[in-house]
């Protein structure tokens, strides 16, 4: 009982110190339902597709696009540069004196965070059926396991950053990179058929790209991708195991 009383408390804790910089939540939850406002007023995003057996282009693509951006802003822009500033001002430094291991800590941080992902998507979700009519995933039992394995790859990769990253001004630049650039060859900034075969390639088995594809199966009714499935839980196995072997706590 007591491991999960120091637990709780050390979430607790995370939380306190996320909600200090609670204006740095405006870009990844704010961004996201800009862009779904702005698509969605246009017609073509409300008409049905053959393609989708009559969903809508907001449905299929639309509303899986703001969910994995939201997420991933949290994962790898929000949660490592609070732990990287959480280091620099030296958090870290004082629970690094205390019985506190530093996998409870990564886990901490991930809890807290990803409490403020289910947030954003609850509203994001909220925001589509009310003011645009969007549907809800047609297999919702997939779109929970895609949205369980894009939040572990996500987090993962986003506790890989903390780790390694050595200042919050790197880590900022790093997420920013990271997330543009795999939403820029998975399809989330235009056509992903317009781009190089070599990028289309990769991109669609990345992260972004894989969670953009899986969740749009999900909402159309259809199965997700066993490989697309596969690259989340590798990104996921991979970055959280280097984050936990490479941690520090100054």
């Amino acid at each position: 009982m007591s491991t999960v009383n120091g637990f709780v408390r050390l979430t607790r804790m995370q939380a306190l110190l996320d909600l200090r910089d609670g204006a740095q939540l405006l870009l990844p939850l704010g961004l996201p339902l800009l862009i779904l406002t702005m698509n969605a007023m246009g017609d073509s995003a409300t008409r049905p597709s053959r393609d989708h057996s009559g969903r809508t282009f907001l449905d299929v693509t639309l509303m899986p696009m703001t969910l994995l951006m939201i997420i991933s802003m949290l994962a790898l822009i929000f949660l490592p540069t609070n732990m990287a500033q959480s280091r620099r001002i030296g958090v870290l430094r004082r629970l690094s004196v205390t019985p506190v291991r530093p996998i409870a800590l990564l886990v901490a941080q991930t809890v807290t965070n990803l409490l403020t992902s289910v947030l954003g998507i609850a509203v994001a979700l909220l925001v589509g059926a009310l003011a645009f009519d969007a549907g809800m995933p047609q297999d919702a039992l997939s779109a929970l396991l895609v949205f369980a394995l894009v939040a572990f790859a996500m987090y993962g990769l986003g506790l890989l950053l903390a780790a390694l990253a050595p200042s919050p001004n790197v880590v900022v630049a790093a997420g920013f990179v990271l997330f543009f650039g795999m939403m820029a060859v998975g399809g989330g900034l235009g056509d992903p058929d317009s781009l190089p075969a070599i990028l289309r390639a990769v991109g669609e088995y990345l992260p972004y790209g894989a969670g953009l594809n899986a969740l749009g199966a999900a909402w159309a009714g259809a199965a997700p991708e066993p490989v697309h499935l596969a690259g989340l839980l590798v990104a996921g196995v991979a970055g959280s195991a280097v984050a936990a072997a490479n941690f520090r706590w100054e």
